[in-house]
């Protein structure tokens, strides 16, 4: 079965996270943990589609890159 993802999806998505980074930037002592996280599980495989950045925060920089193709590219990848 596909999955069916829409750019209202996205658009949830998107500022849900956006939000969560906003409330994470204003409690370092959460965002620390996450960011040494992030770097000590720094991953070299890549699915050409996301970041290899193995965080549960997300980069702003990377919600810019996440449409409805890439989330299917990265699902066809990954689970087909």
């Amino acid at each position: 079965a596909n999955p069916l993802v829409t750019e209202k999806d996205i658009e949830e998505m998107d500022s849900i996270v956006k939000y969560q980074l906003d409330e994470l930037n204003n409690k370092p002592d959460e965002l620390i943990p996450e960011y040494m996280h992030g770097a000590a599980f720094y991953s070299t495989h890549k699915h050409g589609n996301f970041m290899n950045w193995n965080s549960i925060v997300g980069l702003p920089e990377d919600l810019k890159q996440i449409t409805v193709e890439r989330v299917m590219e990265y699902w066809r990848q990954t689970f087909t």
